[in-house]
């Protein structure tokens, strides 16, 4: 019999929603500036804050062991707000890219 942790099909649920947004958003050829919609610049902060609690369990992980289910998900639902930011600016306002030559 196979089992299926929670943690998967949450994880996979946000691996179908990236694949989905990858595919209509195309591939990232630019470095994208935080901001664009009011939407967009939410979930970057968002994603901010998921990507410090990342950093602070492997920190706790380096103390006491910590479920590596739980890295995987903070990692791939920082991956998932990155993509709907993307979406958000899009359909909202365009993104802002960097541009790495000083004006």
């Amino acid at each position: 019999m196979l089992l299926v942790r929670d943690e998967d099909v949450l994880r996979l649920g946000l691996e179908e929603s990236m694949d989905r947004i990858a595919f209509r958003l195309g591939p990232l050829r630019n470095i994208i500036l935080p901001g664009g919609s009011v939407a967009g610049a939410n979930l970057y902060l968002a994603r901010t804050i998921c990507r410090r609690a990342e950093r602070r369990l492997v920190t706790l992980d380096s103390e006491s062991p910590v479920r590596e289910t739980g890295l995987h998900y903070l990692n791939r639902l920082s991956d998932a707000l990155f993509m709907w930011m993307r979406l958000a600016n899009q359909t909202h306002q365009p993104e802002t890219l960097w541009d790495p030559e000083p004006h």
